[in-house]
C-alpha cells in the first residue's frame, strides 16, 4: 500500500492547499473567502476555479482577495471536473476541497493537520453545521451508507442541543465511510492514487464514491468533530432542484450500489435494496418527480449490466464491506 511506505510527518497550516470551484454564487463566494483571510494562514495555497461564471464575476470577487492561484474555465464543466482541475493545481501535500458556500471558522484546520500524522489516513471529515435560521443543526458528521443501498450523513438534521446532538460535538473522533466533498481535507497522493473525482458524476454522491475508492486502496476516513464548518446547504441547486439534477441525484446514488459492493454481497442485499427503491419511487411519485427518478436509476442499470467499469472490475472475492466502515440494515 502507498501508505505503508509514508513515515508519520507533522503538518502546518504550510502544508495545507484549499480549493474552491464555483460557478455564480458570487455572494456566497465572498463570504468564503473573507472568513478563510479572516482565520487562515498566509502561508496556505488557496486556488479558486472560476467555472465559466458569467461575465468572469468569481474571477472578478477572487482579485479582491490574498488567492494564490484563480484558474477560469471558460465554459461551465460541473463541479467534478472543477474540483479537479483545482486538485491537479495543488502544490501541497494536505489540500481541502472547499465549497463556494462552506465558511470556515477559527483553528478549523489546526484542529485537522495533526491527524495527518497517522500515514493511514486519507481523508478527515469535520463538523459540517448548517447556516440557516437554526445554525444549532447538523449537517454532516461525515458520510454513511447502508447495504440497502442508501447514502446519508451522520447526524443529518440533529441539534447540537439535542441529546443525541451533543454525543456529535464531544465526542474525540471516529472512523467513518467517507467525508462530504463540501468541506473534506485528503492526503494528495491519496486521491492521486485513486484518480481523483469521477468526472462522469457530474455532482451529487461522487464524494461518497471517491470515500469507497479510497478505503478500497487501503485509506481511511476519519471524522474530527472538533474541526467547525458551516455549510449553505442547497445554496448551489436550490431546495428544489430541476428533473435534471433529480435524475443525475438517482443515477449516481444507484451506481454507488452496483460499483462498490462485493458481488456476493450484493446479492444478500438485493431484497432490502428493493424494497428501498420501492419506497423512494413511492415518495417521487408523490412528487410528481417519478420520471427523473427512474430515468436516473435505468442509467445506472445500463452501466451496471457493462462487465467493466470506469474503475475496473467490481471485485469478487471475500472483501467485506464492514471493513470500509458501512453500517448494518
Amino acid at each position: 500500500m502507498l501508505h505503508d511506505r509514508i513515515t508519520s510527518v507533522t503538518y502546518t497550516p504550510a502544508d495545507l492547499a484549499i480549493v474552491i470551484p464555483s460557478h455564480s454564487q458570487i455572494e456566497c463566494l465572498s463570504r468564503c473567502l473573507r472568513l478563510l483571510e479572516e482565520h487562515g494562514h498566509p502561508s496556505t495555497q488557496v486556488i479558486v476555479v472560476d467555472d465559466g461564471s458569467q461575465g468572469a464575476e468569481v474571477s472578478a470577487c477572487a482579485r479582491q482577495f490574498k488567492i494564490n492561484k484563480i484558474i477560469r474555465n471558460e465554459m461551465p464543466l460541473g463541479f467534478c471536473k472543477a474540483a479537479n482541475i483545482g486538485l491537479a493545481h495543488a502544490e501541497k501535500p494536505i489540500v481541502q476541497l472547499l465549497n463556494d458556500d462552506a465558511w470556515v471558522t477559527k483553528g478549523w484546520a489546526d484542529k485537522v493537520l495533526p491527524k495527518f500524522s497517522d500515514p493511514k489516513i486519507g481523508a478527515v471529515a469535520p463538523l459540517v453545521m448548517m447556516d440557516d435560521q437554526d445554525t444549532n443543526r447538523l449537517d454532516s458528521a461525515g458520510d454513511r451508507y447502508n447495504l440497502a443501498g442508501i447514502v446519508a450523513k451522520r447526524g443529518h438534521g440533529l441539534s447540537v442541543g439535542s441529546q443525541k446532538g451533543k454525543l456529535f460535538k464531544t465526542t474525540r473522533g471516529r472512523w467513518v465511510l467517507g467525508a462530504s466533498a463540501s468541506s473534506a481535507f485528503y492526503r494528495l497522493n491519496a486521491l492521486r492514487q485513486v484518480a481523483f473525482l469521477d468526472e462522469s458524476f457530474g455532482a451529487y454522491f461522487e464524494d461518497v464514491d471517491l470515500s469507497f475508492r479510497l478505503n478500497k486502496a487501503g485509506w481511511r476516513v476519519w471524522h474530527e468533530p472538533q474541526s467547525l464548518i458551516f455549510h449553505g446547504v442547497s445554496s448551489s441547486y436550490g431546495r428544489t432542484p430541476k428533473p435534471e439534477v433529480l435524475r443525475m441525484q438517482s443515477r449516481n446514488e444507484e451506481r454507488l450500489f452496483w460499483r462498490h459492493l462485493p458481488a456476493p454481497w450484493i446479492f444478500a442485499a438485493l431484497p432490502v435494496h428493493f424494497l428501498a427503491l420501492c419506497a423512494k419511487a413511492l415518495k417521487n411519485w408523490q412528487r410528481g418527480t417519478m420520471n427523473s427518478f427512474f430515468q436516473g436509476k435505468m442509467e445506472a442499470w445500463a452501466e451496471a449490466l457493462q462487465p467493466v467499469g470506469p474503475h475496473g472490475k467490481r471485485p469478487k472475492g471475500p472483501a467485506n464491506p464492514w471493513n470500509w466502515n458501512l453500517d448494518l440494515w
